[in-house]
């Protein structure tokens, strides 16, 4: 179901599935480049309305510019109203890069019970400069506390190098997808792109997973 979510005096577009007696409600994330239409974004959201309360939705800046991206605090304000609206218990949040980094400044907030999150292709440091992190968008949420934050990468990340950067998140699980950039797109022959985002959202399959055991348990 397409809806509009309120934020403050202006609205954003979200794609919601209700799933009465769902375990988990998942909201999902997207990048910087594109939107809640991305084809990783679309099999992600696809891969859980079966079973779970789901949500996509649109940054504001897909219709604003992408230079209104740099307003974190605004992009913040945002997925929380998106958890909010599908419900604060037992919350997984999936964001893509920049979707990501939004999603992991939220992952101590209690009171938006938030159980996990899951990103993939996170923005750890400047493009090919593995030793130059960027703390422009900081990591010392992340740095200060164990927070629930799982990662999924690709081996040839340009801003997540797996071999070179400095291991500031080792404390944090990573999983790594051969054969695939940021965008999970293969730099060699042997895999395709469909084939690399089906690895990503079965990562995030058997996380989600693991977090739905936890709560039997």
């Amino acid at each position: 179901m397409m809806d509009t979510i309120q934020v403050g005096e202006y609205s954003i577009d979200a794609e919601i599935s209700r799933k009465p007696g769902s375990k988990l409600n998942i909201v999902i994330a997207h990048g910087g480049n594109n939107n809640m239409n991305h084809s990783l974004i679309q099999k992600l959201f696809d891969a859980f309305v079966d079973k779970y309360s789901v949500l996509r939705f649109n940054f504001s800046f897909v219709n604003e510019g992408r230079i209104a991206m740099g307003n974190v605090g605004k992009s913040e304000a945002e997925l929380t109203a998106c958890i909010k609206y599908i419900g604060t218990d037992n919350v997984v949040l999936i964001g893509k890069s920049y979707g990501g980094y939004v999603s992991t400044l939220l992952a101590g907030r209690d009171d938006l019970g938030i159980k996990k999150v899951i990103a993939l292709g996170y923005p750890l440091h400047k493009p090919d400069k593995p030793n130059e992190v960027r703390f422009e968008l900081t990591h010392i949420h992340l740095e200060s506390a164990m927070l629930p934050v799982e990662f999924i990468v690709g081996d040839s990340d340009h801003v997540w190098d797996v071999e070179k950067a400095p291991p500031i998140l080792a404390k944090y699980k990573l999983n790594v997808i051969e054969n695939a950039d940021h965008s999970f797109k293969p730099v060699r022959p042997g895999s395709t792109v469909d084939e690399n985002e089906d690895k990503a959202v079965g990562i995030a399959k058997r996380i989600v997973s693991e977090v739905d055991n936890e709560l039997t348990e």
